[in-house]
């Protein structure tokens, strides 16, 4: 499938939760004059495009990928992407001494590519939902290499399963994407256990210390 354009509005809570405040506390005075700046920067640099396929349930051992229960046919892939500007501008202003632009930047990158991620996944829940040449079929939410269980090698894997010279995103040897403002991940296609669905990723993942750690409960994958 072709590189896919990705509407990303980069909402200001999103990117408060990737500065650490998540739910409680406001950033200082300075702090919240700045951010509205550095957003109107943010969404002039970033290029939000990403890149999905759907593989044999069979890869998910190439994939090192664990198969839930009730979990059947297909996994769908995806890799998304906002490109280098955001990333190379705040290189140049941590080069400055610009240190608070830069953070707040690298915090909307960041929140740019979650949200990418979020509109392809979606994208991939319609797709899979449409009726089609037969019945709709049930999605699981996305997880990522790195992330739970699932070991950030596969991400060897995935890029060899992906078209990702479309968005220019290469694996580096230590299995970091460039841009760094990437987000790969996985789909299961056909998932016979609905709740599977309803939960959220952090309550799939055991890294109880990362710092970006959703409240884990139930939501509906619209």
């Amino acid at each position: 499938m072709t590189a896919e354009s990705l509407a990303v509005p980069l909402l200001r809570e999103n990117v408060l939760h990737f500065l650490g405040y998540r739910g409680r506390g406001r950033p200082a005075s300075r702090t919240e004059e700045a951010l509205e700046s550095a957003l109107e920067e943010a969404r002039r640099l970033i290029v939000p495009r990403g890149v999905r396929r759907i593989v044999p349930a069979e890869s998910a051992n190439a994939l090192e990928l664990e198969r839930g229960a009730g979990l059947a046919a297909e996994v769908a892939l995806g890799l998304v992407t906002i490109g280098p500007a955001l990333e190379s501008r705040v290189s140049e202003l941590l080069g400055r001494g610009e240190d608070l632009r830069a953070l707040l930047l690298d915090a909307a990158g960041s929140a740019a590519a979650e949200e990418a991620a979020e509109e392809l996944e979606r994208r991939i829940h319609e797709d899979a939902r449409k009726p089609g040449d037969g019945a709709a079929r049930a999605t699981s939410r996305r997880v990522s290499p790195g992330y739970g269980s699932w070991p950030v090698t596969a991400q060897r894997a995935l890029f060899g399963m992906l078209p990702h010279d479309e968005i220019d995103v290469r694996l580096l040897p230590s299995c970091i994407m460039s841009p760094r403002k990437s987000v790969s991940f996985a789909v299961w296609l056909g998932a016979g256990d609905r709740e599977e669905c309803r939960t959220r990723r952090c309550s799939t993942c055991d890294l109880m210390t990362c710092p970006y750690r959703e409240e884990t409960g139930v939501e509906e994958v619209s």
